[in-house]
């Protein structure tokens, strides 16, 4: 099938540790050679790693080291959380 994909803006949202993050900016600068625009939102800390790539940065509030922590006590469940 040929057809012509319409630019898009794309936010990938990503909560996570840097090697969470590392991947999506490699998807985000294809997105990008592909013509639309892509921007990260994620983690303040995360913010050098996702700019110098030339990405857009979007902040999200929280600790990513308190998200992994819960994770790894939890094992990633909500039950009993409620």
């Amino acid at each position: 099938i040929d057809f012509s994909l319409p630019s898009l803006n794309i936010c990938i949202l990503i909560c996570g540790t840097h090697g969470d993050v590392l991947p999506f900016c490699s998807l985000a600068k294809e997105l990008q050679a592909l013509g639309h625009r892509a921007r990260i939102a994620t983690h303040e800390v995360h913010r050098k790693t996702v700019q110098d790539k030339e990405i857009e940065f979007y902040p999200l509030a929280g600790d990513p080291k308190q998200l992994s922590q819960w994770m790894v006590q939890t094992g990633g469940s909500v039950w009993g959380e409620a």
